[in-house]
């Protein structure tokens, strides 16, 4: 990763530039709160819109590039997949199959008593692997920013 000298080449982004937008409720709260992260205007050479497989890893490389870029994302950090499709269905399906393989040990000669499915450590299993995801999604984006080590993120 190269960090130019020219400020003009310097990427921007950071976690506080993906800026979600969610409905605004009858107290007006939420649009209150997303304007305390809004920034300054800057100028860009790219802007990439929406965070999900393809917009991470071109946003990722333009940065890295010393391209001066950032990330408009409206819900998911990392997309659909990490957050609420392919990688949460999978970590539930894979619950299920040790339930089933555990129901069905003694077929393999293996004994066990009573199995039952405890749904709150399934979905807490779920929401960890999502919240850990998101996170290395943050990581990434703070990394690609040539500019980290003189403001210490």
């Amino acid at each position: 990763m190269r960090a130019s000298q020219n400020s003009a080449n310097f990427a921007v982004i950071i976690p506080t530039l993906i800026i979600g937008v969610t409905p605004v409720n009858t107290c007006g709260r939420e649009q209150q709160e997303e304007e305390k992260h809004m920034f300054r205007s800057e100028r860009l050479e790219i802007l990439v819109l929406g965070s999900g497989v393809g917009g991470k890893l071109i946003a990722w490389h333009m940065a890295q590039s010393g391209r001066r870029t950032a990330v408009v994302e409206r819900r998911w950090v990392g997309g659909s997949c990490p957050n609420i499709a392919c990688m949460p269905s999978k970590n539930e399906i894979a619950s299920g199959k040790v339930a089933h393989l555990a129901r069905d040990g003694g077929s393999y000669g293996t004994v066990t008593g009573s199995v039952t499915v405890d749904m709150a450590t399934v979905r807490r299993r779920k929401r960890e692997m999502v919240e850990r995801h998101v996170t290395k999604h943050f990581q990434l984006y703070r990394t690609s920013d040539p500019r980290r080590e003189r403001h210490g993120y």
